[in-house]
């Protein structure tokens, strides 16, 4: 019995990443690259907003673009399965299939329509990885625990004459 072997690679482009790429990449892209048909729908307004905001682009670009210009992550995976790729009486094939999966704990809010329409606007995004702490709603900064005196500890106390 062959066991299914699943492999996946995280992937995102680095904030320094030039806006020029090689032609096996652009092929690459096309074929395994993520897209938008994956993204929920806070990504989707973005998107949109950039979809219709780049009309000059080339449609692969204009993905490839928004992935690199907003750190979109994505998890591109891969398995391998036998399957009954020619008819019978041939045997099975061993196929590679590919799926896009999207980040679950990608930050939306660096592709949302907001983010989107401040760059296009002023070329300089409003939301990036390291300034999005401080837009996020404002969290309890964590506090030292305090001891509380139970009942038992305090009548301890009080026994021994020092309270």
């Amino acid at each position: 019995m062959l066991q299914p072997n699943v492999h996946s690679w995280f992937f995102n482009f680095h904030d320094s990443c030039s806006n020029i790429y090689p032609i096996w990449f652009c092929h690459w892209w096309t074929w395994f690259g993520c897209t938008h048909t994956v993204f929920p729908p806070e990504a989707n307004e973005g998107w949109d907003f950039w979809s219709k905001a780049t009309t000059t682009m080339e449609p692969y670009m204009k993905e490839v673009q928004f992935f690199k210009q907003f750190n979109v992550a994505s998890i591109f995976c891969w398995e391998y399965r036998l399957q009954q790729f020619l008819p019978a009486p041939y045997p099975l094939s061993l196929v590679r299939s590919y799926k896009i999966n999207w980040w679950p704990e990608f930050k939306v809010r660096l592709c949302d329509k907001e983010n989107v329409e401040h760059f296009c606007k002023t070329n300089k995004k409003k939301f990036t990885l390291h300034n999005l702490h401080l837009f996020e709603k404002s969290k309890l900064a964590p506090t030292t625990p305090t001891k509380k005196e139970s009942s038992s500890s305090s009548t301890k106390t009080k026994a021994k004459g020092l309270s």
